[in-house]
């Protein structure tokens, strides 16, 4: 009897011991998944107030404080007037609750682009996927994402415009805004939507709700910082932005 109760006491143990390995074998395994993200992501690149995610870079500004720009962002303006007002804020519409980043100023008028830009980046081929909504303005509405961001005059822009009902991908060139491709679509204000790039060497693909519509080459930028656009007093919410670098 003394027997059987000892190798069950030791069958006990031991299945202890095996659980207890197999928890430091699944944490190590987290850990080093996290390093492997961050490699690929690029050791160059930083992510203030961001967060890896199976190799991408994600920004969902729900840590971030309410009221003002988040550290490592950095606002600028092409053309006329003054910057935009960027800000976090509460949204209970947002994707992820509960901030987001918004453009909030209706100020400017006409021939004025405002853009927010992650500092800290710089990259050649990349996919950056976000999610917005077009709030207000009466001359213009909606907005987009920028890439190979040199300066405040040389970018691309990915755009959608609720008021002209339009889906178009640009590039600004010693603050000329020059258009690569253009589709109609209807893109309801007031509704979060969907917005997608891939750059690779000089082919530039954009998608709005999952569906591909944008397909151009062009050479003019071959790197630059991220960010985000609007245009003249649109007032745009932005939520979950994700960077992902293309590998060669």
């Amino acid at each position: 009897m003394y027997k059987i109760y000892k190798q069950v006491k030791i069958n006990q143990c031991s299945t202890i011991i095996f659980f207890i390995i197999l928890c430091l074998f699944n944490t190590s395994c987290q850990w080093m998944n996290r390093k492997e993200e961050k490699r690929e992501f690029g050791q160059q690149q930083k992510i203030v107030g961001g967060h890896y995610k199976k190799g991408k870079a994600v920004f969902n500004f729900d840590k971030s404080a309410v009221g003002i720009l988040p550290d490592g962002w950095s606002s600028a303006k092409t053309g006329k007037g003054g910057l935009g007002k960027w800000i976090i804020l509460k949204d209970d519409s947002a994707p992820s609750k509960p901030n987001v980043l918004a453009q909030m100023s209706k100020k400017n008028l006409g021939y004025h682009f405002s853009i927010v830009i992650i500092d800290e980046t710089q990259f050649a081929d990349v996919e950056i996927e976000v999610n917005f909504k077009a709030v207000d303005g009466q001359e213009d509405q909606g907005g987009g994402l920028v890439w190979r961001y040199a300066n405040a005059d040389n970018y691309y822009i990915c755009r959608a415009n609720p008021i002209e009902n339009n889906f178009r991908v640009y590039k600004v060139v010693d603050g000329d805004r020059r258009q690569l491709q253009s589709v109609k679509l209807t893109i309801p204000s007031n509704q979060w939507h969907n917005m997608k790039i891939e750059n690779r060497g000089n082919h530039i693909q954009c998608w709005l709700n999952d569906i591909l519509y944008l397909n151009v080459n062009d050479d003019t930028f071959s790197k630059g910082k991220i960010g985000l656009w609007t245009k003249a007093d649109a007032v745009t919410y932005f939520d979950d932005i994700e960077v992902k670098p293309e590998m060669q």
